[in-house]
């Protein structure tokens, strides 16, 4: 950090001009000579302090980048495979519908076949041998 050049023999000047007596003057422009050269801050300063916070904000921004393009890949992998269960399920529920259509007929099929049993009055028959 450059110091500034704090001119005290103005500022003394400065002040006795307005009223203060010189060693009062002079003793006030010192101190505060001092106190300035210590605590100051520049534009040179200011100009890298805002470098230095860029440099960190780009480089906070790459890793962003880096996790979010992580991020958008692990998400595309993962609709990927919601995409093939997807399409698993989809055929396994066409199997069960399939088989369920199957049952469905078999079983309108043996009720069909029960009524004209009964109707034919052969229904001792079919306990026989069912059990």
């Amino acid at each position: 950090m450059t110091q500034p050049v704090i001119d005290t023999l103005r500022l003394a000047d400065r002040l006795k001009e307005s009223g203060f007596q010189d060693t009062q003057a002079e003793g006030l422009a010192r101190a505060l000579g001092g106190e300035f050269t210590g605590h100051v801050v520049t534009k040179t300063d200011l100009d890298s302090a805002i470098q230095l916070i860029r440099a960190d904000y780009r480089a906070l921004d790459e890793k962003f980048e880096a996790k979010f393009s992580a991020f958008e890949a692990k998400l595309g992998a993962l609709e990927a495979k919601l995409g093939a269960f997807e399409a698993k399920f989809s055929a396994l529920d066409g199997k069960v519908e399939t088989k369920i259509d199957s049952l469905s007929m078999q079983i309108k099929f043996m009720f069909a076949a029960l009524a004209a049993l009964l109707a034919l009055g052969l229904i001792d028959t079919v306990q026989r041998l069912l059990g």
